[in-house]
């Protein structure tokens, strides 16, 4: 079941704010034991669903003395040195200490990775086992990246999220709260005159509206679901808006071009009718 959210989340119950950032309460560090920061339900913990690494590995393979250092250690080894960096994370995010525990996830997946030819090697168990401390710690990371106003990667790693467990409410609330956020940044350009697209903002919150109301299905009861759901509201209207106005401008835009084009072309044609009228008269030609 959905734990008490205001217990436990970090306070991200709306993306809005200048820049993008977002309005949200002091939070604390959800003590369970996967370590993962904030409220949502237990679903991301224990995942049994495989998702192979990207088949670079992330690693730098130039570096052979490091690069055998990880292969030879075993998937025990590998999740024990992780999961110490990662407590570390969980340690740092709680001081407030975002960039710092950002390092440390980053340390704890260095520590979890596997080079395409071990996963290959790997049992579908070591796999599970890897992939379930993988999710907790890219919604972790992912997180500390939205709090930080890093939307465009907290977005990635809340992808990432999903794609190992894709009914994690976790993952599915914080990346919709995360593309609302980014609508909210669109629009700010607006107010000071910058370009930006109506109709990508508009696909945006049409996704975002989409996570929510997948979290809303797994946690009908969750407060702050609901929350974010009326916040998308809120910014679709607004954003509905910007939208009359923006096809109004471009409207005017057309009938303004279509009316200079019309006007260049009748002074072509007068300037044509003026030039015939002041050539010589043709010389009469009879035929023999």
């Amino acid at each position: 079941p959905m734990e008490e959210p205001g217990r436990t989340e970090a306070g991200l119950t709306r993306a809005e704010g200048k820049g993008g950032e977002l309005c949200a309460a002091e939070a604390r560090v959800d003590r369970e034991s996967d370590g993962v920061c904030a409220a949502g339900t237990e679903a991301d913990r224990d995942s049994e669903h495989a998702v192979e690494p990207a088949e670079d590995g992330g690693c730098d393979h130039t570096v052979e003395a490091v690069d055998a250092h990880y292969r030879a250690r075993s998937v025990d080894e590998k999740l024990a040195a992780a999961q110490l960096e990662r407590a570390r994370g969980n340690a740092l995010y709680a001081q407030g200490a975002l960039e710092e525990a950002k390092k440390a996830y980053d340390g704890a997946f260095v520590n979890i990775f596997c080079a395409k030819e071990e996963w290959a090697l790997m049992s579908a168990a070591e796999r599970a086992r890897i992939n379930a401390f993988k999710a907790p710690c890219h919604l972790n990371r992912g997180l500390v990246k939205l709090k930080l106003g890093d939307l465009d990667n907290a977005l990635w790693e809340f992808g990432e999220a999903l794609a190992i467990e894709p009914q994690n409410t976790k993952g599915l609330y914080r990346r919709g709260i995360a593309r609302v956020a980014l609508v909210r940044r669109m629009m700010e350009k607006e107010q000071s005159g910058e370009f930006w697209d109506v109709e990508r903002a508009q696909a945006g919150l049409a996704e975002a509206r989409a996570d929510l109301f997948a979290a809303c299905r797994l946690a009908p009861n969750d407060s702050l679901i609901r929350s974010a759901i009326d916040d998308v509201a809120t910014v679709g209207a607004e954003l509905k808006t910007y939208r009359k106005a923006y096809e109004a401008q471009q409207k005017q835009l057309f009938s303004t071009v279509i009316a200079n084009l019309d006007r260049d072309n009748k002074t072509k044609q007068s300037s044509t009718h003026v030039g015939i009228r002041g050539m010589p008269a043709l010389e009469s030609f009879v035929v023999p």
